[in-house]
């Protein structure tokens, strides 16, 4: 078995793509909510597409709190979320 030699310490950081592009994917307020946690580390997100799910108030507020941190932030789509009323869209 080959082994991959051994990589500093400062290069073990997070990884997070610049781009999110998660069309359709059943997410619900929940999922929204863990996804808020993931990009508390990604302040070089620069879109993020959430179309056609269903994130709710709870899950659109979630999302609200950690986007203000992707300052490098260019594109976010939340079309189609049926569950999220004008409360958790404000948040964002």
């Amino acid at each position: 078995m080959h082994q991959l030699p051994a990589l500093p310490q400062d290069s073990c950081k997070p990884f997070c793509p610049d781009c999110f592009n998660l069309i359709e994917n059943g997410i619900q307020s929940d999922g929204a909510a863990s996804l808020a946690g993931v990009l508390e580390q990604c302040a070089s997100l620069t879109h993020l597409n959430l179309h056609d799910n269903q994130i709710g108030d709870a899950g659109a507020e979630s999302l609200g709190g950690v986007l203000a941190l992707c300052t490098a932030m260019t594109d976010l789509n939340l079309c189609d979320n049926r569950q999220a009323g004008q409360r958790g869209l404000q948040e964002c």
